[in-house]
């Protein structure tokens, strides 16, 4: 789960770390690695690894973020951190795997696989 979520927080920051301060970038991807860890302790079986698909998902759609996002952005004092992000973003992270998808007819993209 470690490297998966790594794999994940550091795609997201590399949206926002060009547009905000190093401490806070980096902070970002702190949190928001700590708040995806406590919401799949009990979602993430490696036998099953499409179990829990769906709920593992961070997602933007129609500019509305993912819960995770928002509040990571909060902690770290990121006002609209949608705005360095896309408009439409589904990323997966799964056991195994970490892909995303941008927008309703976009290409998925695999960031990490074993």
């Amino acid at each position: 789960m470690l490297i998966e979520i790594k794999t994940a927080c550091q795609f997201l920051t590399n949206y926002i770390a060009p547009q905000v301060s190093e401490s806070q970038s980096k902070l970002f991807g702190l949190i928001l690695s700590t708040l995806l860890h406590a919401k799949y302790a009990s979602h993430w079986d490696l036998k099953n690894p499409s179990k829990g698909n769906a709920y593992r998902a961070v997602t933007i759609f129609n500019e509305r973020l993912d819960s995770t996002i928002l509040s990571a952005a909060q902690a770290a004092s990121i006002p609209n951190v949608g705005k360095y992000l896309p408009n439409e973003l589904c990323l997966w992270i799964d056991p195994y795997n970490v892909s995303y998808k941008i927008g309703d007819y976009g290409n998925i993209i695999t960031l990490y696989e074993n």
